[in-house]
């Protein structure tokens, strides 16, 4: 379980730019699948375009859209500072999601919010990146270097993680 090695949450997916910056630092790096995050560290979104990062934390997930700024807290919560997410509770547990303006919510099903200025509100509805990146394919969609594995073409950032876990 996460809570059980101190992470916070698992990056499961990144589309365009998304970065990290630990606790205690000041340098900004850039989110892979697989990364771990810790309590305390920033999770960003690059601003113009199609950027997006999901994140597991705890049996639910985030889904940060693009300009979002949120800080891992533990395993089952997260404060946003700016931005559109969309959060989704797990079945046993809820996530739990603070923001400006005293905003705080338990979140068991699937919930969209929006972080501006001093305010923290619920959307009604899925925003339109949202829907984009659900019907995206790929991550790949905007070109990718690829290597040849075990006769697959295979995106070479796959190919670098898995070496890097493999220790080779």
């Amino acid at each position: 379980k996460l809570s059980e090695d101190g992470r916070a949450g698992v990056v499961l997916e990144v589309q365009g730019t998304a970065l990290v910056r630990p606790a205690g630092r000041t340098r900004w790096t850039p989110l892979a699948p697989k990364a771990v995050l810790f309590p305390g560290d920033l999770v960003r979104t690059a601003t113009r375009g199609a950027h997006a990062i999901e994140i597991e934390m705890g049996g639910g997930r985030v889904l940060l859209g693009p300009g979002s700024l949120v800080e891992t807290s533990e395993p089952k919560r997260l404060r946003v500072v700016r931005g559109e997410l969309e959060a989704t509770g797990g079945e046993q547990v809820a996530l739990t999601v603070s923001g400006p303006g005293g905003f705080s919510e338990a979140v068991s099903g699937t919930a969209w919010l929006r972080a501006e200025g001093k305010h923290t509100r619920a959307l009604e509805d899925a925003p339109r990146w949202v829907k984009g990146y659900r019907a995206s394919a790929s991550d790949e969609w905007m070109g990718s270097l690829l290597a040849k594995v075990d006769g697959r073409d295979v995106p070479l950032t796959n190919v670098i993680v898995n070496a890097m876990e493999a220790g080779t």
